[in-house]
């Protein structure tokens, strides 16, 4: 109970003051920002993956 009353004066807090809401933005562009370098480093590595399967099957065929 004790931690919850805490984690309630806490966000008061930051709500009331001026760097609560520009840590909050900070932290949403931030996740905003890993979002997109995790699913262009998933789409590169699909892409370079089948570059490689390809170069596989030529060099194993030929």
């Amino acid at each position: 109970m004790w931690a919850y009353i805490a984690a309630v004066a806490t966000l008061q807090r930051l709500l009331r003051e001026e760097n609560g809401p520009t840590a909050v933005e900070y932290a949403v562009m931030l996740g905003l920002i890993v979002l997109a370098a995790a699913v262009m480093i998933r789409a590169v590595g699909e892409s370079v993956y089948g570059i490689w399967q390809t170069i596989n099957g030529a060099v194993t065929a030929g």
